[in-house]
């Protein structure tokens, strides 16, 4: 540490140098008179003035040693205080000024000149109020200056009196204001007025925070005002002492209520719910915030209200509540899901297919069961492989459904095509497919409908058939009208031939084969007016049974020549058919004939017959079934056409199935055909009956 020169203060130096010298003078003084003057005094005399005078001066010299130590004990005290003083003046971020009487600034700390934007060494000398008024522009609070006379800073610093504020407007150098905090004490010095201190602390931060404070509680308070939810107040016991209307309302308790404290939220939650309450308290203690979570209100009157819950701590007692009334939700969700559960009714039980995917389709959004039951497949393996769907179509059919996929959002989708199932079997589909669009327009999903067709298919080849049947039954008519005639007058005289030639005449040969031939012919022109409907109707209720009887009769013999072993299963006793019975005969001996002509190395032919219901009306289920060889799938379409056939020349005329399907069709029934090429084929026929039948299945 570096000690300053000492010096002696001005009221001890004058006193100690007199001394000094005056003790120095007298011994001096006394000494001489001793050696040259001895007889003037006694030497007792001159040894206690000289004592009196060295005592007097070592008295001196040990005061001026001990005020000089004092002094530099004070300075090193004094350097260390003002030291530490310099350094809070610095660091403090508190502006600091001290003026002199003529308002002079003659000190101002770093913080302070920052503050007001200045250099420190720039405001020593400075007029204090020209600093205020004329640069800094300490001013009220709505921007105008104070006039010199009204500024409470100058007025303070005249009058030597101690001002202060919590916040005044004032400005910087720069032009940017700010808020501050200031305090004026006068600055004294031995009771004499030297000047002033003025601090200067910038609350901007805390006006901000102040704002924001207040602007929070005002967003707070409009939300509790508008009433969009339930917000209440309540300690941890469930005591609730501030609440909006909303809240007061879903809790089903008036303000008076509220004022009372007969407001709790536990008294207001059902049993059921106290467990949910609980866990949400712990987690609310724990991390100050609990997850919301649904409940049910219990209002004084009992009734409930569903809400959403969420809480969080304000203090270590008091938590915040948010209650959101889910009553409406819980109706639309109500109503959503009885929507779903109709859709779903509907879509589980049409026997279309209802389907849903993106526009790309790359995602299957919905399918319907109908999908298991046309495609044969599961709806699992759609949506995980989507393109599945492509896969199953027919080849033939394949690029083209491919293409009007893709034209599908531009073009529409409207297509028929063909899928084969599992197990091989051919089915005709009716796709459409409608756009889905969202608010802009824009396509997100494809919906469509895919109908299975094959039944119709069949019906649409059945009419076709029919219409082609027709023209030729107009044809035939024609032909046996014209050959009826000529035919009669062939067979009348060779009748007649046949009964007047002898047996062992050579001319009775060749006139029984005319006779044969010619009844061969009756019968085919016959045959063709019955497919003209030319011939005379016999309609006349007959036993079913009888009919088979008789038309079996016939059968039995050709079939135990070919091997063939006819089983019957008649089931129908005392059904009635109304119709032709000879016609119902000729049905059942064709079906029989084509069956043992498809069983040439043998096998087994069963006829069997049972009563269903079918719409509530009584039907005979007829069946002809054969092991033969079946028909190829490529032509069964093709059987019940007229002069169509497979058998070679001369052993078939082709009409022995288009009989059978007009006849069928003319009572009012229908035919079907089950083939399997090296399966056998089986013909199922459906007759009305005309009355209720015994042993009747649906």
């Amino acid at each position: 540490m570096t000690t300053a020169r000492v010096q002696i203060p001005k009221f001890w130096k004058p006193l100690v140098l007199t001394a000094l010298t005056v003790s120095v003078t007298t011994t001096t003084y006394e000494y001489i008179k001793v050696l040259f003057f001895p007889h003037t005094t006694t030497w007792q005399s001159h040894t206690a003035t000289i004592l009196f005078c060295t005592i007097l001066a070592t008295m001196a010299a040990y005061l001026m040693v001990r005020r000089e130590r004092a002094s530099v004990v004070s300075r090193e005290a004094f350097e260390a205080l003002r030291s530490q003083n310099q350094i809070i003046l610095e660091t403090v971020d508190i502006g600091i000024y001290l003026t002199d009487m003529a308002g002079r600034i003659t000190f101002a700390n770093p913080a302070g000149a920052k503050l007001l934007g200045w250099e420190p060494r720039e405001l020593l000398g400075q007029l204090l109020h020209q600093v205020l008024h004329q640069v800094m522009h300490h001013s009220r609070a709505d921007g105008k200056a104070y006039p010199l006379g009204e500024c409470p800073i100058h007025t303070a610093l005249q009058a030597g009196s101690s001002r202060y504020s919590t916040e005044d407007l004032f400005w910087r150098k720069d032009g940017e204001n700010f808020y501050a905090e200031w305090s004026s004490l006068p600055l004294r010095e031995d009771g004499c007025l030297m000047g002033s201190v003025l601090t200067l602390t910038d609350i901007t931060e805390r006006k901000k925070a102040e704002q924001a404070l207040r602007t929070s509680e005002f967003r707070f308070r409009r939300l509790m005002d508008s009433n969009l939810l339930g917000i209440s107040v309540a300690n941890l016991k469930g005591d609730i002492f501030e609440a909006n209307d909303e809240s007061l309302r879903i809790f089903g308790y008036t303000r008076a209520d509220l004022d009372a404290g007969r407001v709790n939220w536990a008294r207001s939650t059902p049993r059921e719910h106290l467990e949910a309450d609980a866990r949400a308290i712990r987690q609310l203690t724990a991390s100050g915030v609990a997850t919301p979570w649904e409940k049910e209100m219990l209002q004084p009157n009992g009734t409930r209200v569903p809400v959403m819950i969420g809480v969080a701590m304000l203090d270590g007692e008091n938590c915040l509540a948010f209650t959101l009334d889910l009553t409406e939700r819980k109706k639309v969700e109500d109503q959503l899901q009885q929507s779903e559960e109709r859709f779903r009714q509907l879509a589980e039980n049409i026997r279309e297919v209802f389907w849903m995917t993106d526009v790309d389709k790359g995602r299957m959004i919905y399918i319907s069961p109908a999908y298991e039951q046309i495609w044969g497949r599961s709806r699992a393996s759609l949506y995980e492989n989507p393109a599945s769907f492509v896969e199953v179509i027919h080849p033939d059919d394949r690029n083209r459904v491919i293409a009007a996929l893709n034209r599908q959002v531009i073009d529409g989708y409207d297509e028929i095509y063909r899928i084969i199932q599992p197990k091989g079997d051919i089915c005709w589909i009716h796709d459409r497919a409608f756009p889905i669009k969202d608010e802009s327009g824009r396509v997100y999903r494809m919906t469509g409908i895919a109908e299975d067709i094959t039944e119709q298919r069949k019906l649409e080849g059945a009419v076709h058939l029919s219409e082609k049947m027709s023209a030729v039954g107009q044809l035939a008519a024609g032909v046996a009208h014209e050959i009826n005639n000529p035919l009669g007058v062939i067979l009348g005289f060779a009748q007649s031939l046949v009964k007047r030639v002898p047996e062992d005449d050579p001319i009775s040969m060749p006139l029984k084969s005319i006779e044969r031939e010619a009844l061969r012919c009756k019968n085919l022109v016959q045959n063709l007016l019955t497919f003209s409907r030319q011939g005379p109707a016999r309609d006349e209720a007959f036993e079913l049974p009888e009919a088979l009887s008789s038309s079996l009769v016939l059968i039995e013999t050709q079939a135990r020549i070919k091997s063939i072993q006819l089983i019957q299963d008649i089931q129908v006793d005392g059904s009635r058919l109304r119709g032709n019975r000879n016609q119902i005969e000729q049905v059942i001996i064709n079906l029989c004939s084509n069956a043992i002509d498809a069983m040439p190395k043998g096998g087994t032919l069963t006829v069997s017959s049972s009563a269903i219901m079918e719409k509530g009306q009584p039907f005979v289920r007829l069946e002809v079934k054969d092991t033969g060889v079946g028909i190829p799938e490529a032509i069964q379409k093709r059987i019940f056409e007229p002069f169509f056939t497979t058998k070679e020349p001369g052993k078939g005329t082709g009409l022995g199935l288009a009989l059978v399907h007009e006849i069928v069709e003319r009572h009012q029934g229908r035919i079907e055909c089950r083939s399997q090429e090296g399966g056998g084929t089986t013909f199922i026929l459906l007759l009305p009956a005309v009355q209720e039948l015994s042993g009747v299945r649906s």
